[in-house]
């Protein structure tokens, strides 16, 4: 995630709305239409909401962070026992 945030420069709602389906693989880039805000700062609660301008926008990964995406990716995938 740091790297993301590093290399891309979302807003920190932003990011922690990326999801791996917010990604375009083949295209190199990941889709920004979302995110994930707190509901107050005593709750705790959190949920998705448009982005800060409302407006969806694409931004281009560099390959090392693709790279480190599709690790991730695989190690989220269910392991077969």
């Amino acid at each position: 995630m740091f790297l993301l945030w590093l290399s891309i420069g979302l807003r920190n709602t932003e990011l922690r709305g990326r999801t791996l389906d917010c990604i375009r693989w083949n295209e190199g880039e990941v889709l920004v239409c979302k995110s994930l805000r707190r509901d107050g700062y005593s709750s705790g609660k959190v949920m998705w909401a448009p982005t800060k301008t409302e407006k969806g926008r694409v931004v281009p990964l560099i390959s090392p962070v693709l790279d480190v995406l599709r690790e991730h990716q695989k190690e989220m995938e269910p392991q077969e026992i």
